[in-house]
């Protein structure tokens, strides 16, 4: 548990300061917290759906960039789904802060940074920097993950950018 309790009403008043004042709290079955579902757009691209939940039983603030991209998951893309998860088994390997995932079932792939907090209380400066490098590592590597889709970047190309 955590010593002082990471709550959805914290997180939404972290998110308003950094400036995002457009979130819904969701409610998950089975769990007392809940979940935050909020977003972006830049530069006229579709946006991004991001949920940050926290996990009390485990000590955890997840922040997770949903459907980064959708790979079509069928057998006729087999050259391009394994360029992506080689892409991003290479992108976490040089990583330290967060990781991409790929769901073979329906070719999402997401991106997210867990926070730390069992035992201490989640701060405003650690919430704002998993922020923004979740928003950073989408905006670059998931423009990026894109052009493999779209053929026109390797895999190797992006993990050495």
């Amino acid at each position: 548990m955590f010593d002082k309790e990471v709550t959805l009403k914290q997180i939404g008043e972290f998110l308003r300061q950094y400036g995002w004042e457009k979130f819904q709290e969701v409610p998950e079955p089975g769990e007392k917290e809940g979940v935050i579902l909020t977003g972006w757009t830049m530069n006229g691209d579709e946006g991004h759906q991001v949920a940050i939940d926290p996990i009390v039983e485990k000590g955890l603030v997840v922040l997770q960039a949903r459907r980064v991209i959708m790979a079509p998951p069928d057998s006729t893309a087999t050259d391009t789904l394994n360029s992506l998860v080689f892409a991003m088994a290479g992108m976490n390997y040089k990583m330290l802060a967060g990781s991409w995932g790929f769901d073979p079932s329906d070719g999402e792939a997401v991106f997210k940074v867990c926070l730390f907090v069992k035992g201490a209380s989640l701060e405003y400066e650690d919430f704002e920097q998993a922020l923004n490098f979740l928003v950073a590592a989408v905006q670059i590597q998931g423009s990026g993950l894109k052009e493999i889709l779209e053929g026109t970047k390797t895999a190797r190309e992006l993990i050495a950018a």
